[in-house]
């Protein structure tokens, strides 16, 4: 049975789970009824001891993935363009190091994360600035995973930028400006950050990270932003989470709001929630399927649509449930992987009287090891799988300057492995093999995926 929750609830909640689990600032907001209710705790700067409040703006990272989609389908109602479209159709320059597949990618596989391009493509700004028409043409250089629409989903924040820019074409706008114009100004979102310099104006979360050389202590983090190039992804956008619980509502009424309003139709709206595309097992704990913009999962008496975001030493966390008009979010600015699920428990029984989506349960399974030694690499990590006596091992190496981590290969499922990395927060995560049959082909970390090269 759900219940009103009110801010002292929230407040109280808040402060003992973050605490609990040691995370550095925190605000949270759950959406019942038409109305926000608010809380926040801890510091925004670990440094200056700048406490968080309610209205304090932090990165969302790739929760703004549903504001680009969100943008794409404004154009679709307009008859500007079609999810069918080849992105060829609009961008007459973009390639890809595979010819053929630049070719055949469409905007909807760049929605719905079906396009084969590496995705953790994150190229220095130039020196003269941020540009997403520069990012797109280094895309000339990134490689495919596999050809458009023939493989599993694999996470790419690259095909983001490139809807981005779709979006600036036919718009003539800036990414950043177009989100404010379109988005963000008509829904009266008031705490908002779409251009870094504009953080000035509010009092602003920045990342804490865990300390390499320690991994259970916090240090803030080296840079305060992803590529700014990378905007249309999720690299720049920052909100209060009250702003991003109203844009949240908009998309829950089908695109409506105000007084007979609409910032999309009825019909892009549920599209974005529907065009489903399915997602292997594993992939995120209490997710089932991809949307457009939006990942998704129908779980026991409830049906849910979300995001997470996460930049440097900043993660959020969103979920809406459109037939009870719910809806709750969570940013904090360290890892908090932990404190979410903490929350999420917390805050599924009370307002839906329902549990978290169980994953699957581990059955017994003894596996052969020469299916699944080698290397697999993406754009962003090497990740190597040895043998020993019988039992496999995991090696990660970022390219993007995350920790390494190491583990064993804990035997769960068919194909599926638990990875036993002590004191770091890969520990428990599940890792599994897809396609082949004898050599597997990718390996599946959470919703990335590497292909195998030895």
């Amino acid at each position: 049975m759900s219940a009103n929750l009110t801010a002292d609830y929230l407040q109280s909640l808040l402060d003992e789970l973050r605490e609990r689990h040691n995370v550095t600032g925190a605000t949270l907001g759950v959406l019942q009824g038409g109305e926000i209710a608010t809380a926040a705790s801890g510091l925004l700067n670990m440094e200056t001891r700048v406490e968080a409040t309610p209205d304090s703006v932090f990165q969302i990272g790739s929760i703004g993935k549903v504001f680009t989609t969100t943008l794409i389908m404004q154009l679709a109602d307009e008859g500007r363009l079609s999810l069918d479209d080849k992105v060829i159709a609009h961008l007459k320059d973009f390639t890809l190091a595979e010819t053929k597949a630049a070719r055949s990618v469409t905007i909807r596989q760049t929605l719905n994360h079906t396009s084969g391009m590496d995705g953790d493509f994150f190229p220095a700004d130039d020196p003269e600035g941020p540009s997403t028409l520069s990012y797109v043409r280094k895309m000339a250089l990134l490689p495919s995973l596999y050809p458009p629409g023939e493989g599993p989903m694999a996470y790419c924040n690259s095909g983001f930028v490139v809807a981005g820019r779709i979006v600036e074409v036919l718009t003539g706008l800036p990414w950043q400006t177009a989100v404010l114009e379109r988005i963000c100004k008509p829904l009266g979102l008031s705490h908002v950050v779409a251009y870094p310099h504009e953080t000035l104006r509010y009092r602003c979360a920045i990342g804490h990270i865990a300390d390499p050389k320690d991994m259970t202590k916090i240090r803030m983090a080296p840079h305060t932003f992803l590529s700014l190039s990378a905007a249309a992804a999720g690299a720049v956008l920052s909100m209060s989470v009250e702003s991003v619980l109203k844009f949240a509502a908009v998309h829950m009424a089908n695109g409506a709001y105000g007084d007979g309003k609409s910032l999309l139709s009825v019909q892009s709206a549920q599209r974005m929630q529907t065009d489903i595309t399915p997602i292997p097992l594993f992939s995120r704990v209490g997710m089932t399927h991809w949307g457009l913009g939006w990942f998704g999962c129908d779980g026991h008496g409830y049906r849910m649509v979300g995001h997470d975001g996460a930049t440097f030493g900043q993660f959020a966390y969103l979920r809406t449930f459109p037939d009870k008009n719910i809806a709750f979010a969570l940013f904090t600015n360290s890892p908090s992987a932990k404190l979410y699920d903490a929350i999420e428990a917390q805050l599924m029984d009370a307002l839906l009287g329902t549990p978290v989506a169980p994953q699957p349960p581990q059955q017994s399974w003894t596996p052969d090891p020469a299916l699944y030694v080698g290397r697999y690499a993406n754009i962003g990590a090497i990740y190597d799988v040895s043998e020993k006596d019988g039992a496999l091992a995991l090696c990660v190496k970022s390219k993007l300057g995350a920790p390494d981590v190491q583990g064993r290969l804990e035997p769960y499922r068919e194909d599926v492995f638990a990875l036993q990395a002590l004191n770091t927060p890969a520990d428990g995560q599940k890792i599994s093999f897809h396609e082949g049959t004898g050599p597997r082909i990718f390996i599946r970390i959470g919703l990335r995926m590497g292909r195998r090269t030895q």
